[in-house]
């Protein structure tokens, strides 16, 4: 099996369900501090969400003999957006991302024998560059992320998918 195969449409119509499925429960479930059942249903998601979002880029990328139809491709990359993005919302990837292009810089100044001074002032200055322009990219990422998210969006989105895969079983689309 290569990775290919995945853009197939068998594989497509059961992750277009098992990824609605998922999103149904995860919206009727939502946050609950008192049992575990989120957390286990949030952690599938985010591995589904991670699958979705690679059959959607292979839908896109596939050859004409394993393409599948536009809304089950988009439905793939909603679903594995709202799925992948539910645990991280949170995280703070534009910090991570300016201090990881900072140090790479620094590692590769210092590396020329630049004077420290130097590596620190152009550190700060790649560091602040770096996390003021994806601060902005994932600002944008965390607003869909959001609406995608909310409860009620999330079931809509998986109900939508679910229906898409099982006309798509039957050979038919939205």
């Amino acid at each position: 099996m290569q990775l290919s195969d995945l853009a197939t449409a068998s594989y497509v119509q059961w992750a277009l369900i098992v990824g609605g499925l998922i999103a149904v429960l995860s919206g009727i479930i939502g946050r609950n501090k008192k049992s575990i059942i989120d957390e286990v249903v949030m952690f599938f998601g985010f591995i589904i969400g991670i699958l979705l979002l690679a059959m959607g880029i292979l839908t896109i990328t596939a050859s004409a003999t394993h393409a599948t139809p536009g809304v089950a491709t988009l439905m793939l990359l909603i679903l594995g957006v709202a799925m992948f993005f539910r645990p991280l919302k949170k995280v703070p990837f534009a910090g991570v991302i300016g201090f990881v292009g900072a140090l790479f810089v620094a590692i590769a100044l210092y590396n020329m024998h630049i004077d420290n001074t130097w590596i620190i002032i152009v550190f700060l200055i790649v560091f602040v560059i770096l996390w003021l322009i994806f601060k902005v990219i994932f600002g944008v990422v965390k607003i869909a992320a959001a609406i995608l998210t909310f409860r009620p969006v999330l079931m809509i989105i998986g109900i939508i998918a679910i229906i898409e895969g099982v006309l798509f079983m039957m050979g038919s689309s939205l």
